[in-house]
């Protein structure tokens, strides 16, 4: 009986090492995210293409991304309210729901 043994064969994985030059445009590049608007300064940002599917903030987005994201949930929450109960006073919540948004967004650009 021979022995059948299966050689494996690691292989070395190069390592990459960075000046820290390199290092710094890396980052700057990642800092340097396209600046997405909020709907005050901009309306159509709520409903570009590219944006359409955000309806709840996550981590990575930006502060005016994460408004933009609640601002489109109230809306559409509220076409489907209103679409069920026919009732004029969920457009009203929905305009308040918006100005408090807004008010959020005017007090945080104050501060920074």
């Amino acid at each position: 009986m021979s022995d059948n043994t299966l050689e494996v064969k690691i292989q070395e994985i190069p390592t990459v090492e960075l000046t820290e030059k390199q290092m710094e445009s890396r980052l700057s590049s990642l800092k340097k995210k396209k600046r997405i608007p909020f709907w005050s300064e901009n309306p159509n940002v709520l409903f570009q293409t590219a944006y359409i599917g955000e309806f709840f903030p996550v981590e990575y987005m930006s502060y005016e991304q994460k408004l933009n994201a609640v601002s489109r949930t109230v809306i559409v929450l509220t076409l489907i309210s209103f679409a069920y109960s026919q009732k004029i006073q969920v457009v009203g919540i929905c305009a308040l729901s918006l100005f408090l948004i807004f008010l959020m967004f005017y007090f945080h650009k104050q501060n920074n």
